[in-house]
């Protein structure tokens, strides 16, 4: 499957930036159509259920204290970027922290995350190996759009600026 665009997401993919503390962002992608499903769905277990026990609830509060499941998450969220903003040095850009998505979604997460930060570089603590593949695409096919910048290593400085310095990996091992 190729990566998915923002042109070929559609008309009923969301998107929802939830800030974790001061630090962290949250980017997520959804499917609306598939969350109104979802809804649909449990309202109607929560009547099924009322006329089954012969009780009265609250549909709204059955329907938000249910417990979702995976088959619903996996066909609600296309995709996840968590970052880490607001760092000094590493010219400013977010670390990515974790991130999740469906195939073809995962280089449209970086994208929007790339979007609503001052830039974004690889998880300085554990570098990733299957990140690795969605770094390879912006250095290879995306250099028209897409500017690489390198960070000169903080513990052994090679420019006298403090703006690019970040921990500095070396095919995963620390330098």
């Amino acid at each position: 499957m190729p990566a998915i665009n923002v042109a070929s997401a559609g008309e009923n993919i969301c998107l929802m930036r939830g800030v974790g503390s001061d630090e962290f962002n949250v980017y997520i992608v959804y499917d609306s159509d598939k969350v109104r499903e979802m809804i649909a769905a449990a309202k109607t277990a929560a009547r099924q259920y009322e006329e089954k026990e012969g009780l009265e609830i609250d549909v709204d509060v059955f329907v938000s204290k249910l417990q979702l499941e995976d088959k619903w998450v996996d066909r609600v969220i296309k995709g996840m970027i968590s970052v880490r903003s607001g760092r000094e040095g590493a010219w400013g850009a977010a670390e990515v922290k974790r991130s999740a998505a469906q195939k073809g979604w995962g280089p449209l997460m970086y994208d929007i995350a790339m979007a609503g930060e001052r830039g974004l570089m690889s998880d300085r603590s554990q570098p990733k190996s299957g990140a690795e593949r969605v770094w390879s695409v912006y250095k290879g096919t995306r250099s028209d759009d897409v500017v690489s910048k390198l960070l000169d290593d903080e513990e052994n400085p090679k420019t006298p600026s403090k703006e690019d310095d970040s921990r500095v990996y070396n095919g995963g091992e620390r330098e």
